[in-house]
C-alpha cells in the first residue's frame, strides 16, 4: 500500500480510467477499449522496460528525411511528417503493453496462450477507432471479441501495477476465485475464450510491431 500511494502521483491518471471502466462493471463499448489502451500511454517512461534498437542504416534515413522535409514550406503535411519521423524509435503503444505483459506472456504462457497476439490484437482494435485505421474484423458484429480485448488490456494493466508495487501476481493467478470481479473471470475463463475461433484468428495476421 505504502509503494501504491508514493507512485500515484505519476500513476495515478491511468489508474483513474481504470476505476472508471470499472464502474461500468460489465458494460462494454468502443470507449472503454480506447481507455483501457490508452492506459498503457499515460504511463510514465519509468513504468516500461522497453529499449527501441534502431539500425544504423535506419537512423541515416531518419536524419536524411528530416532533413528533406525541413527544407519544405510549413504546411500540415510537414509538421505532421516531421513529428511522426520524431517518434521513431520510441516505443509505440504496441511496445508499451507488451513490456508491461512480458511477465505473463513469457513466464505464464500455459496459462495465457497466445496472450501476445491478444495484445497486440486489442492495440489494432483500438487503432480502428482511433485513427481509422483498416480492419478485417467488423467489430460491431463481434462485440464478444471488443469485450475480450477489453478485459485482456484491463488484466495486463491491473497485475503489472500491482507487481510493480512488490505484490506477487503469480500467487493471485493460481488462487481460487468467485469469479465476481471481472479480473478473476478473465483468468479463469481465458483458456475458453483464446480458443473461439471469432476471437484470434482473423487476427493472426496482423501482428507488426
Amino acid at each position: 500500500m505504502q509503494n501504491w500511494l508514493a507512485s500515484d502521483e505519476e500513476r495515478g491518471d491511468a489508474r483513474s480510467r481504470l476505476l472508471t471502466s470499472f464502474r461500468n462493471q460489465n458494460e462494454y463499448d468502443t470507449d472503454r477499449l480506447i481507455r483501457a489502451a490508452n492506459m498503457f500511454d499515460i504511463l510514465p517512461a519509468s513504468a516500461f522496460a522497453v529499449d527501441v534498437e534502431l539500425s544504423p542504416e535506419l537512423i541515416d534515413a531518419k536524419r536524411q528525411c528530416r532533413e528533406l522535409f525541413r527544407k519544405l514550406p510549413a504546411s500540415l503535411e510537414r509538421e505532421a511528417m516531421l513529428n511522426a519521423l520524431g517518434r521513431i524509435g520510441k516505443p509505440s503503444l504496441k511496445h508499451k503493453v507488451l513490456s508491461r505483459g512480458r511477465f505473463l506472456i513469457d513466464g505464464m504462457s500455459d496459462t495465457f496462450r497466445e496472450l501476445e497476439m491478444v495484445l497486440v490484437a486489442a492495440v489494432d482494435c483500438r487503432n480502428h477507432y482511433v485513427h481509422g485505421s483498416p480492419s478485417k474484423i467488423d467489430y460491431r458484429q463481434k462485440s464478444d471479441t471488443t469485450g475480450f480485448l477489453t478485459d485482456a488490456l484491463e488484466f495486463v494493466f491491473v497485475v503489472s501495477d500491482l507487481k510493480d508495487m512488490g505484490w506477487n501476481p503469480y500467487a493471485y493467478i493460481n488462487k481460487y476465485t468467485t469469479m465476481s470481479h471481472t479480473l478473476g473471470a478473465f483468468r479463469v475463463d481465458y483458456a475458453e475464450l483464446i480458443a473461439f475461433p471469432q476471437v484470434i484468428d482473423c487476427h493472426r495476421a496482423l501482428i507488426c510491431l
